[in-house]
């Protein structure tokens, strides 16, 4: 009798579930919440690098420059306006305990982390840089203290390189010397006197001139070159790989050409009429321009002794520049720079203008970086590294 009705209680399996459901159910809550206030985490961390992210780049676009001296202008605020406080707030209401730092070597209260000694402690101008620290604290979870992660950090940087190679340039060359090379001065670019002048024969592609080169027309547009690291150049740049990082003279004067071309480039026809200045009007005023303004083009620098002889050469380049073409002087009426205002350089064929400083140029950025308090004209090419 005892025997029997202890094998039925062991054959009775009444109850079983509910026993697994009492042991499972708190581990299966426990696993749940772990998923849900991980992926809060990772939203919250997401979303704080956008924030860091937008604060880098947006502050990087507030440094002009007038001449060449380098303006912050608004970049402190632009960094905490981007990094949540105008745009991008943190999810769930949680801006309130988002702190965003700009250049500096430690995160929201030290935190314990060793100092990141590549920021320099400075403006964006002195600094050459905006790094961007962010960091949120005591995120809330939905189980457990409140404190349980204290920081959330996240960080982005914007540094400014040195152009290392550049297409679509204008095809001049300008000696390296400091009476050449002055931001905001007036420049007279020489295309006049003697067999080596300022122009270049940028693309030396059979049957093409340097006014098409000027224009920029797509089949002799100035391809990619890169900055000389050799100072060495072959003398004949046709045979050689590309993309080049030498340029050549373009011999003779061609100055019936320099007009049409520069026309071409602006207005879309070498002889342009004075309505025809609203499509690319003198808007120089000393500062930054708009970065979109037609006037604006790229040069070629090269070293200090060079288009100093006669006949064929080569040279290497050492920089590319960045020149507001002001006013040309044309041979004839009908190819006549259009503008009223312009100022118009003495000899035909010659180009007056400005060298302007600008950290946004759209070129392939080197390993150098650039030094924005410089008195130079170097141009230089925003890069988000980290």
């Amino acid at each position: 009798m005892r025997r029997r009705v202890l094998d039925r209680l062991s054959r009775d399996q009444n109850g079983s579930v509910l026993v697994t459901v009492v042991i499972v159910l708190p581990v299966m809550l426990i696993v749940a919440v772990f998923v849900v206030d991980v992926a809060n985490w990772y939203l919250h961390k997401r979303h704080l690098q956008t924030q860091s992210d937008a604060a880098a780049l947006a502050a990087a676009r507030e440094i002009t420059f007038t001449g060449s001296t380098c303006n912050n202008n608004d970049a402190a605020n632009v960094t905490q306006a981007y990094g949540g406080n105008t745009h991008n707030a943190q999810v769930g209401g949680a801006q309130s305990r988002v702190t965003v730092l700009m250049n500096s070597q430690t995160y929201h209260q030290g935190q314990g982390i060793a100092p990141d000694l590549t920021v320099t402690s400075a403006s964006p101008c002195a600094a050459s840089m905006v790094d961007v620290k962010s960091t949120e604290k005591d995120l809330p979870w939905f189980v457990g203290p409140s404190n349980l992660v204290p920081y959330i950090n996240t960080h982005a940087r914007v540094e400014y390189r040195k152009v290392a190679g550049l297409s679509g340039s204008m095809p001049i060359a300008i000696p390296e010397r400091p009476e050449n090379l002055i931001s905001g001065n007036l420049t007279t670019i020489r295309v006049t006197g003697g067999s080596q002048n300022n122009t270049v024969d940028c693309n030396p592609t059979p049957g093409t001139n340097l006014r098409e080169e000027l224009e920029g027309k797509p089949s002799a547009e100035c391809p990619e070159y890169l900055v000389n690291t050799t100072g060495t150049c072959p003398s004949n740049l046709s045979t050689a790989p590309k993309p080049w990082d030498c340029i050549a003279v373009q011999n003779g004067g061609a100055v019936g050409q320099v007009a049409s071309g520069i026309n071409l480039r602006l207005f879309g026809t070498e002889t342009p009429t004075a309505a025809m200045c609203a499509l690319a009007p003198n808007n120089w005023n000393g500062a930054d321009p708009d970065p979109n303004d037609p006037r604006i083009v790229s040069v070629y620098v090269t070293p200090a002794t060079s288009f100093s002889t006669t006949g064929s050469a080569t040279y290497p380049v050492i920089a590319f520049a960045q020149f507001y073409i002001a006013g040309w002087k044309a041979q004839n009426a009908n190819n006549a720079d259009p503008c009223p205002g312009d100022p118009i350089p003495a000899n035909t064929g010659d180009i007056n203008g400005y060298f302007l400083r600008t950290a946004n140029v759209r070129g392939t950025p080197g390993t150098g970086q650039c030094n924005l308090t410089s008195t130079g004209v170097e141009s230089c090419v925003a890069v988000l590294t980290q």
